[in-house]
């Protein structure tokens, strides 16, 4: 039962408690009324941090990010298709997320089922041949929610052929493979791959959060 518009604001009238939208298809502004309005600006990702990231990582947060996204899955199809090199091939077919919690989760679920749907379309490729790894730093998948549905969740992503490293975390990208870094160990795993997603974790701060 919520409203969306997506339009630019053009004042805040904190007295009156209104908020002036700009106009849409009709040259009029909108005016709507409040009871409480939180301002929240969203968040941006600290590319400094990792290596690589910003040239070789894609990110998934907006619509546009999740086409991108699509039309990457597909072309690493195509390529595998035609590709002979086993170990070449094997890069195509490695898909890797980095973040468990809302964000990557959702992000790895959506691309495991899209990829594992659509190799029924191509004649080299197996579902066998996928490999979908869900890399998160902490000790479980989810953490804005309970542990149970946590594990819940965990289990139903292994059961359909997802591979969840926990306590692993991101440390370097290039554009045929990501460094992995074990939270205990310390030690590093390099995992060849072409897609690499960084999603927003659940900790993420927040770029102005106000509330009036």
């Amino acid at each position: 039962r919520a409203n969306l518009y997506t339009r630019d604001i053009e004042s805040v009238d904190p007295v009156a408690r209104t908020v002036t939208l700009s106009p849409g298809v009709r040259p009029t502004p909108l005016t709507l009324s409040y009871d409480h309005l939180v301002i929240a600006m969203g968040t941006r990702l600290d590319y400094s941090k990792i290596p690589g990231m910003r040239e070789h990582a894609s990110p998934f947060k907006y619509l546009g990010d999740a086409l991108y996204l699509r039309n990457q899955l597909v072309r690493m199809l195509e390529e595998a298709e035609a590709e002979s090199d086993p170990e070449s091939r094997k890069r195509l077919l490695t898909f890797v997320v980095a973040g468990g919690g809302f964000s990557g989760v959702e992000c790895i679920a959506e691309m495991n089922d899209f990829l594992r749907d659509a190799v029924g379309a191509y004649h080299n490729i197996a579902e066998r041949d996928l490999r979908l790894i869900l890399l998160q730093r902490g000790e479980r998948i989810l953490p804005e929610v309970t542990a149970s549905l946590a594990a819940f969740a965990h289990t139903l992503l292994v059961k359909r052929g997802v591979e969840i490293r926990l306590g692993a975390g991101l440390k370097a990208v290039t554009a045929n493979a990501v460094v992995v870094e074990d939270k205990q160990t310390r030690q590093t795993e390099i995992i060849g791959t072409r897609t690499a997603v960084r999603s927003r974790r659940h900790d993420e701060r927040r770029s102005c959060r106000g509330r009036i």
